[in-house]
């Protein structure tokens, strides 16, 4: 089994982790119209859960297809804690009256399709290449939510899960497993 590099992990978190617990900019404080701050909640919302549905399809895919025991452990966690935040979503998006999407977007549908037709370690790289970035948009999706939304519960809400997801991500970054390709320098 490869392990990832402490010194991967350490760039790898303290990149993506950058500015989450920072002070919203000074933009976010200045009053918008009704349907504008009502926009920032309901986006959060949409994104959110395009997220985690593309989480939850990826990780059921890897349960079945990945070589390394870590990634299939990381699936599992993925689909027990997003059953979690879409429960949560669930109701603020009942409470505000919005739609949430009900299947991936026509991008990860495409990238979940290539992942299918992968094997072995060509798998579980993709995998993790992929799962890093969904990780990384879901708190930055969080972060936005919890700096600029105008709804006090989903603020809190974002801003109580916003720890346990960069948890998640730095768990993940040190677990081991296989490495995510990195650009070769020059």
């Amino acid at each position: 089994m490869s392990r990832l590099p402490g010194v991967f992990a350490a760039c790898a978190a303290l990149l993506l982790l950058s500015g989450c617990g920072s002070e919203p900019p000074a933009a976010a404080a200045t009053p918008q119209a009704p349907q504008a701050s009502k926009a920032v909640d309901t986006n959060f919302l949409i994104a959110a859960t395009q997220n985690g549905l593309a989480q939850k399809d990826f990780a059921q895919l890897a349960q079945k297809k990945a070589t390394e025991a870590s990634l299939r452990k990381f699936a599992t966690e993925i689909l027990q804690n997003q059953g979690e935040i879409d429960k949560h979503l669930a109701q603020f998006a009942q409470t505000k009256g919005v739609s949430l999407p009900y299947a991936m977007d026509v991008p990860h549908q495409r990238f979940y399709h290539q992942l299918e037709s992968l094997n072995g370690y060509t798998f579980d790289r993709a995998y993790v290449e992929r799962q890093l970035q969904n990780q990384t948009m879901a708190i930055q999706t969080f972060q936005t939510e919890a700096d600029s939304g105008k709804d006090p519960a989903m603020r809190s809400y974002a801003k109580q899960q916003l720890p346990v997801m960069q948890d998640d991500l730095r768990r993940f970054l040190t677990s081991g497993g296989i490495q995510p390709a990195l650009p070769s320098a020059g």
